[in-house]
């Protein structure tokens, strides 16, 4: 009689968790939509946001082997602090994705933000559907999510090299972390299945990239972490009897579930109607054969070079097999509409040149650039001819009191996709500064943090004078013909 009470109390504590996630699985499917319609674009580009696919499945391990623990909650709860957090939490995602969002639409695909915002709103779903103090049995999983974000993971990335085998190796890193979550009932346990997926995730790495010459950079952000952790779990947590539940699924302590179910659903609906930033732009042109990586450009007629460096540090964000040349051309003949005292004007070209068109696309144009203190302009379209559309725009710096014009256009051929920029600026003297390139990750991410302090209203140049509209056009054209020639 015993046995049958408790068999039927199993059977509707399991019904009502399987409901309350069915109800928290379909708002969440709801609220990413749009979301998930980006990543799967971006991820057919090869972009490295296909890493999020692999770390999905090592949170899953790590919080399956912490359900699988044996564990006694106290029947001690407070929904009016469930609702409260989760309430808090669901507003918070709510706004980061409406507010927050729109402030980065140049650096969507590199920051990701409406990835942060759908970890909250789960997280704050589960604290409404389960409670706070079931939830706080997996913080360890919580932390994972988000210490692992897309953001934070670029930046583990690039401080590591920012090549396909370093995006690589800091996945093994992350299964290693899963991994010892997963087993870490004791720290021996912990800091075995750490070292043991570190060695097995290295070695898969070190195999794929002595056999394949140049391997796709999803296959090295997920083959070798996400083997290397089911492994080491598997092997790890059978001998201790945790490869099945430790204890039949308990009712959940939380009541009251349904008006913080109907608050929600109504989240879900409010996050799916919040629209995302549209995608940047910038078309990309027919290129001759003649450009390739490392190769500069030509010179355009009417003008000479008179100085050209290259930049080997953006292979750090581009790839190996990309480069950022400049070069400096200074006007054969004084143009009068050009400067009214007839002296010859000055421009620099750079050209990044990289093979891998996904990565290109995750660093809008002026991310490589310190442009922490300046106003930008909105941008006028110019057609160049040959099938090349270019934007041009103005950028005032309020430091150094310049305003510099920039032209730039992409384009690509069967071998690479290069954007080029044209910079000319207001003072026509041969000492006057350009925007120079920064090899800074500090100055990089600095840019990006001055528009979340900032804001889109303070950084845009309300009215702007296109004084060299007329010069930059007339190099813009003559840069692109000169490409065409033999």
């Amino acid at each position: 009689m015993t046995t049958g009470v408790n068999e039927q109390r199993h059977l509707g504590g399991a019904a009502d968790t399987t409901v309350r996630w069915i109800v928290l699985a379909v708002c969440w499917s709801v609220a990413a939509q749009k979301s998930g319609e980006r990543l799967i674009a971006e991820s057919r580009q090869g972009s490295m946001i296909t890493y999020i696919y692999a770390a999905s499945v090592l949170a899953a391990i790590a919080l399956i082997g912490i359900a699988r623990r044996p564990w006694k909650s106290l029947p001690i709860y407070d929904r009016q602090a469930d609702v409260i957090v989760g309430g808090m939490g669901i507003g918070l995602a709510i706004g980061v994705q409406a507010l927050l969002l729109p402030r980065y639409p140049d650096h969507y695909s590199m920051i990701h933000l409406d990835a942060w915002s759908l970890g909250v709103f789960v997280l704050s779903g589960a604290v409404l559907m389960f409670g706070l103090r079931p939830l706080a049995r997996f913080w360890q999983v919580w932390l994972f999510v988000f210490v692992f974000a897309p953001f934070p993971y670029r930046i583990l990335v690039l401080a590591v090299g920012g090549q396909s085998v370093n995006a690589g190796y800091v996945m093994v890193a992350m299964a290693s972390i899963a991994t010892a979550i997963a087993v870490g009932s004791s720290r021996g346990d912990a800091l075995a299945a750490a070292a043991a997926t570190a060695v097995i995730g290295t070695g898969l790495l070190n195999l794929i990239t002595l056999l394949m010459s140049d391997p796709p950079r999803a296959l090295m952000q997920s083959i070798p972490a996400v083997v290397a952790a089911v492994l080491v779990s598997a092997v790890v947590l059978r001998p201790h009897g945790r490869l099945r539940f430790a204890d039949p699924l308990p009712s959940p302590t939380a009541r009251g579930v349904r008006g913080p179910m109907i608050t929600l659903v109504g989240a879900a609906i409010a996050m799916h109607l919040v629209p995302l930033p549209p995608p940047v732009a910038q078309p990309t042109g027919p290129a001759p054969a003649s450009i390739a990586v490392g190769r500069p450009l030509k010179t355009p007629a009417g003008w000479i070079e008179t100085a050209t460096e290259t930049f080997p540090w953006v292979s750090r964000y581009l790839g190996s097999d990309s480069t950022l040349r400049r070069q400096r051309f200074v006007a054969v003949e004084p143009v009068h509409a050009w400067d009214v005292q007839d002296r010859p004007r000055i421009v620099v070209v750079d050209s990044l040149s990289t093979t891998d068109r996904a990565a290109l696309s995750s660093y809008p144009e002026g991310s490589l650039y310190e442009m922490s203190r300046t106003r930008k302009s909105p941008a006028l379209t110019v057609a160049l001819g040959n099938g090349i559309s270019a934007r041009l725009y103005t950028v005032v710096d309020e430091q150094l009191l310049l305003t510099w014009t920039k032209l730039t256009f992409q384009w690509a051929n069967s071998h690479v996709v290069q954007r080029v920029s044209i910079f000319s600026v207001d003072d026509h003297r041969a000492t006057a500064a350009f925007p120079e390139p920064q090899a800074s990750r500090g100055a990089f991410f600095a840019n990006i943090f001055t528009v979340l302090l900032r804001g889109n209203a303070v950084t845009a140049d309300a009215n702007p004078n296109y004084q060299d509209r007329a010069l930059l056009e007339t190099v813009g054209r003559a840069l692109v013909a000169a490409q065409q020639a033999p």
